[in-house]
């Protein structure tokens, strides 16, 4: 009744303030429950940088609301708060705020003496792969058995324990509370496992349009894997590599020129850079002249998932045909389900072929299998074949 009471009371609480998406709190280990006299990090988060006015809060059975260095409320490092030697079996409630009121979403985090499960604290996406295991103190795994909204998961009258619960290619209705019984160390808390749809990939800024000069992707691929080969991007004018055109690309809300100083690529002639597979240069990228001119924009995707959707970098002309492919990172192209803005143009095939493309096919492409999870999203651009005005006579 107390927990229920708690739960009641916080809902109240977090809905006398402004919830906000933007910002989040970030746990690291990213995990909802913790041993007795561990440590852990908090930090408030926006697009992947700490976020500027926020404050770590908490709020916890017989406790008001609390700042950092509060009521032994950790030790503030930077824009982070760290806890240590964590103590009392409890829930606490964490989650940012800044001056005005607004509040990111709550994650509770539970402290346990004997197993716990290692549920993530961070919402998992659509369409990857999820494995929950029940730890000891040790750090080791152990077999036990699972439940879910409190039904035990297995198959047969009598389901036996097991080392590890997978859930393959997530969905919102897997959301719900998990926990784990190990046979002789007892039950871990029961935990919430929170789903979301995968992020919306950037869209690129309107800008004016050079319409000879364009970008060019080698391999022409939106999308790659870690540890994959070099890409290069190109400003070309009839195919060929054009001066007084800089590359340009935007990551994180920062704009880098190709070569500039820890810009993350690297020039070699005046207008070609090379993109190196270990770093991230998942961005939105075009070719700007001196005077300000600019080319369309691609956007390229490098990503640690297990599976890439083969899409052209470059706009595709009307009246041609396109073959989409759905390439694992260890197997290379598998037979997979695809989808158009979310909903499925494709089930379980090798290949996803648009004969006499047009305007109307332009949209958001994506492929998914059970095993390997989905891809990324990416922009299918589609463009009217350019004319050319005759020339005059006299």
């Amino acid at each position: 009744m107390l927990g229920k009471l708690l739960v009641l009371g916080l809902s109240v609480l977090l809905l006398s303030g402004l919830t906000v998406s933007e910002v989040y709190l970030n746990v690291s280990p990213n995990r909802l429950e913790f041993f007795i006299r561990e440590t852990l990090t908090l930090t408030c988060l926006e697009d992947g940088q700490p976020a500027v006015g926020w404050t770590v809060m908490k709020h916890s059975g017989g406790h008001n609301l609390c700042r950092p260095g509060l009521r032994d409320f950790g030790t503030k490092n930077g824009s982070s708060v760290i806890l240590s030697d964590l103590g009392n079996k409890d829930i606490t409630y964490y989650w940012c705020e800044d001056r005005d009121g607004q509040r990111s979403e709550h994650v509770p985090i539970q402290i346990e003496d004997h197993v716990i499960l290692d549920i993530p604290a961070h919402p998992v996406i659509i369409g990857s792969n999820l494995t929950l295991h029940c730890i000891m103190r040790n750090g080791s795994t152990v077999a036990a058995y699972f439940f879910i909204n409190e039904s035990l998961v297995g198959s047969g009258p009598e389901p036996q324990p097991q080392t590890e619960l997978t859930i393959r290619n997530v969905q919102k209705s897997d959301e719900g509370s998990y926990s784990c019984k190990a046979v002789t160390y007892g039950r871990s808390p029961r935990s919430w496992l929170r789903v979301r749809d995968p992020p919306t990939p950037p869209t690129p800024p309107p800008a004016p349009i050079h319409l000879r000069v364009s970008v060019n992707v080698s391999p022409n691929l939106q999308q790659f894997f870690t540890n994959g080969p070099y890409i290069s991007v190109t400003c070309v004018e009839d195919g060929q590599t054009v001066d007084e055109w800089m590359v340009k690309r935007t990551i994180e809300n920062q704009t880098l020129e190709c070569g500039g100083f820890c810009s993350g690529f690297d020039r070699f002639i005046v207008s070609y850079c090379s993109l190196a597979y270990y770093l991230n240069f998942t961005g939105v990228y075009w070719c700007e002249s001196k005077s300000g001119l600019k080319t369309d924009q691609v956007t390229i995707t490098l990503t640690e998932k297990d599976l890439i959707l083969q899409i052209p970098a470059l706009p595709v002309v009307t009246g041609s045909d396109v073959t989409l492919h759905c390439k694992n990172r260890k197997d290379g192209v598998v037979s997979a389900s695809f989808f158009k803005n979310g909903s499925l143009i494709g089930d379980k095939v090798q290949e996803l072929t648009i004969s006499k493309i047009q305007q109307s096919d332009e949209g958001l492409y994506s492929c998914s299998t059970d095993e390997f999870g989905s891809s990324p999203q990416s922009l299918l651009r589609v463009r009217d074949l350019p004319t050319t005005s005759p020339e005059k006579t006299l």
